[in-house]
């Protein structure tokens, strides 16, 4: 079998599984198409019993003294001050501008090394 054969495969096999049946079947089953309220089963739900339990709370009993003098005077700026915003970089770019050039041609090459050797 070689990779030359597989549409000859698939062109016969592709029809005979693409039926109207498992088409509307799969539709049937993901409750796409008429409400079937019976289409699953109890038993594929079992898994979700596992964490159908109570929830234990702790009743904590006792007083809380509440203080009537809060001072509710708050606001966002108290809670949560604004950042500080660092100064811009106000450093320039000395950087020396040049035109584009190969730079391993000899009389580029000579002129940079020059130019690195006086500073």
């Amino acid at each position: 079998m070689t990779i030359y054969d597989i549409p000859g495969i698939v062109a016969i096999a592709f029809p005979l599984s693409a039926t109207s049946n498992n088409i509307s079947g799969s539709f049937r089953v993901s409750e796409i198409s008429s409400f079937n309220r019976d289409i699953f089963l109890e038993s594929e739900f079992m898994a979700s019993y596992v964490t159908n339990r109570p929830y234990l709370t702790t009743n904590k009993s006792g007083n809380i003294d509440i203080d009537a003098n809060v001072n509710l005077n708050l606001n966002d700026a108290k809670l949560k001050p604004l950042p500080k915003v660092s100064p811009r970089n106000t450093k320039t770019n000395n950087r020396r501008k040049r035109r584009t050039a190969i730079l391993t041609d000899t009389p580029v090459k000579d002129e940079l090394e020059r130019e690195s050797n006086c500073y």
